[in-house]
């Protein structure tokens, strides 16, 4: 199973590796634009061994139009040449690229649009906002065209940006065959936190002769070197390459499981490879390889990376675990046969497996053999019950709902609520779930009258639009689903924001899935969503994580990989520093993770369900985290 494991992996390596190699034929757009005889051109400097070709694809024209603009040029281009390239008011060339792909230097990463893909869309996916993609892509407009190329900065982009403002002068420097970081301080008074500051990629490919990076002029005749000033708060991966916060649990040592530790804990991955797929997938050539989503087996794939990476950090703290990694195949017979393996009786965790339906068939076996099961992504509130060793992670339905009203009850008191559905499905259970919810609140001054209920199809948006409180916040929580229904449902409601404070309230389950809607008017709307998992671009963590899984797999990690690693070390300090019984001192474990938290309910008669929602919301086309962690 594991060489089945292992070749999938590498698979994905090679597939990834192909992909990220293509990083745009190393070709930077110039930032150089001239007008000559009415017309707008690039002027770009032709550097070693770029090509016509190469140049077409990454200004988006074709061989033609370059030769064409440069008389000469179809007998070969000059080193050091100046071309002229027309200049696209789009500014976003076509470039053949399989997925997203970072720049050499790690500043950017390179994003090719899909049929269907929107502005709003994108910036909801990297975390940016509509003043970044602007200010690095030049004429770009909410009218994209599949396979347009939109340059993204990274958080190291970002932070390098940010750092050069701390110093009068910033100078372009090759670094030499014989610099050291010791020799460059000593030479610019300059040390290696400050260059990593201004020169992200350095983290993570270190200084190699020949790279050109950013360095502070005019520090030369310094006596000491400047104090370094922090972008954002340092991150404990720096000192520990892990990410335990300040407090450390040196001061829990007081639990009663502690007794229970052991030298080496039984852990166990239940994921779906579908390894028995694995012979269609061709990397022999790069002209048969397809995008990793093409194929099931790579669904998961980051997950059990992120996995991978915990497990490495948790291994540098002194923590020892034998690990079995189960290929479920994503189906039930499968996972029948790994429940009877004799060494899956004395497991002390799974992980897994992904497939609700397979779950049940797994707790039993932990119910008998008491071994943790932790379900990744499973809603279902059944499950929990009558299971104790089961930890949920995704909240069901019923705790989204109720968290929700919660964070409204608190976070806007006082507040008119009005509540639009549209009949279909379980929402008048979902309506009646709510007013139940907000009940809980009245004791704290919450007042019930001020929660209105609407049908959208019995003209319950113009009823609703006319009962909006010009002297209270207004909190809308949609319950429509329908995305034409909903940009019509935006459409009227954004005018009214200019004369109304409105809040619109929505599950990420299914804001998630519309494309196609306006950003302009969830900005103005204030559109706030809920979702178990929120990843902050402003997180040290969250960077330095990326970093590390892009040097490590040569792509960018998804959620797929931050929910694998925080899942993964939360229950690996769980079992090293409680034991197999840490379950009685999870109040105690002072984990940070990077995008949930973990806080576990008990069920009366069963297992623990997470109840931690992020709450984000919308601020100058930024989405920011509400409920700070």
């Amino acid at each position: 199973m594991n060489k089945i494991i292992l070749g999938l992996f590498l698979a994905f390596f090679f597939i990834s590796t192909q992909t990220f190699a293509q990083d745009l034929s190393g070709i930077e757009r110039s930032t150089k634009i001239e007008l000559i005889d009415g017309k707008k051109f690039y002027i770009h400097k032709v550097k070693k061994n770029q090509t016509a070709y190469g140049l077409s694809k990454a200004y988006g024209v074709t061989v033609d139009d370059i030769y064409k603009n440069n008389p000469g040029t179809d007998r070969g281009l000059q080193l050091d040449q100046d071309l002229k390239i027309p200049y696209s008011e789009r500014a976003i060339g076509k470039v053949e690229l399989q997925q997203d792909s970072l720049s050499a230097d790690g500043n950017f990463i390179y994003h090719r649009v899909e049929r269907g893909e929107t502005l709003y869309r994108i910036m909801k996916s990297f975390n940016v906002n509509q003043d970044m993609l602007l200010q690095y892509n030049q004429g770009l407009s909410a009218n994209l065209h599949p396979g347009d190329i939109i340059k993204i900065p990274t958080q190291g982009k970002l932070i390098s940006d940010k750092a050069q403002l701390l110093y009068d002068n910033i100078i372009e420097y090759k670094v030499k065959k014989k610099d050291t970081y010791y020799r460059l301080e000593k030479k610019f008074a300059v040390n290696q936190q400050q260059l990593e500051q201004l020169n992200p990629q350095l983290k993570f490919k270190g200084l190699q002769k020949g790279i050109t990076i950013l360095m502070p002029e005019g520090l030369k005749k310094l006596d000491t070197i400047p104090v370094f000033v922090a972008i954002l708060p340092d991150s404990m991966m720096q000192i520990t390459d892990s990410l335990l916060l300040d407090s450390t649990l040196s001061q829990i040592f007081d639990c009663d499981s502690i007794l229970a530790r052991k030298d080496t804990f039984r852990i166990a991955l239940m994921i779906p490879f579908y390894s028995d797929l694995e012979p269609k997938i061709r990397t022999s050539s790069v002209y048969h390889t397809k995008e990793a989503k093409a194929y099931r087996s790579f669904t998961f794939i980051q997950f059990y990376e992120g996995f991978l990476m915990a497990l490495d950090s948790m291994k540098q703290m002194g923590f020892n675990a034998e690990v079995f990694i189960y290929d479920t195949k994503g189906d039930s017979a499968t996972v029948q046969e790994i429940i009877k393996k004799e060494e899956f009786k004395s497991l002390d965790l799974v992980i897994g497996p992904l497939f609700q339906s397979n779950v049940k068939m797994v707790l039993e076996a932990g119910n008998a053999y008491n071994i943790k099961v932790v379900s990744p992504f499973s809603r279902e509130m059944s499950l929990v019950k009558n299971n104790p060793n089961l930890f949920k992670i995704a909240p069901s339905t019923e705790c989204i709902i109720e968290s929700s009203c919660d964070w409204v009850s608190d976070s806007l008191p006082n507040a008119r609520i009005l509540i639009i559905h549209d009949g279909k499905g379980d929402q008048k259970e979902v309506i009646s779930f709510m007013n139940r919810s907000f009940q809980h609140h009245v004791g704290q001054g919450f007042d019930t009258n001020n929660v209105f209920i609407y049908s959208y199809q019995d003209g319950g948006l113009k009823k609703m639009i006319a009962n909006l409180s010009s002297d209270r916040k207004n909190v809308l929580i949609n319950l429509v689903n329908d995305e034409a229904e909903i940009s019509n449902f935006l459409r009227e409601l954004n005018p009214k924001a200019e004369d109304f404070e409105i809040y619109l309230i929505g599950s990420e389950l299914n804001w998630k899935r519309f494309e196609t809607l306006e950003v302009k008017y969830l900005v103005d709307l204030h559109l706030t969503q809920c979702s178990s998992h929120f990843i902050d671009p402003m997180d040290s963590t969250v960077h330095d994580f990326e970093q590390r899984f892009i040097f490590r797999y040569k792509t960018l990690p998804t959620s797929v990989a931050f929910n694998g690693f925080d899942i993964s070390w939360y229950f690996f300090n769980a079992l090293y520093y409680y034991g197999p019984g840490f379950e009685s001192c999870l109040q105690k474990l002072n984990i940070h993770t990077m995008s949930t938290e973990f806080r576990f309910k008990k069920n009366a008669k069963g297992g623990y369900e997470n109840s931690y929602l992020n709450i984000y919301q919308y601020d100058n086309y930024q989405l920011v985290n509400k409920r700070k962690r």
